[in-house]
């Protein structure tokens, strides 16, 4: 090897500051795993969660019939709890 090569080896093993610290290097991967391992899973849950509230949109907007019906009977079944709430007391 030349000596500018062995000067490069020298200069990236001294950057190197986990060489003699295992336990950094060690603890360093572990937090950047968890790191990724976090942005994964809220991502998915962000994709999911956007899918699901696009697609139940869609199906209320094109549904007709007994979709309908269950909004008004839930609607209706949330006056009538209230209203027995709000007598009893």
């Amino acid at each position: 090897m030349s000596d500018e090569e062995n000067r490069l080896l020298e200069a990236i093993e001294q950057v190197r500051r986990d060489k003699h610290q295992p336990w950094r290097y060690i603890s360093f991967t572990f937090l950047n795993g968890i790191a990724q391992g976090l942005g994964i899973a809220l991502g998915a849950i962000v994709l999911l969660a956007l899918a699901a509230t696009i697609s139940a949109t869609v199906f209320a907007e094109l549904s007709t019939g007994k979709a309908a019906a269950i909004n008004v009977a839930g609607s209706r079944r949330y006056h009538v709890i209230a209203t027995i709430r709000s007598s009893s007391r």
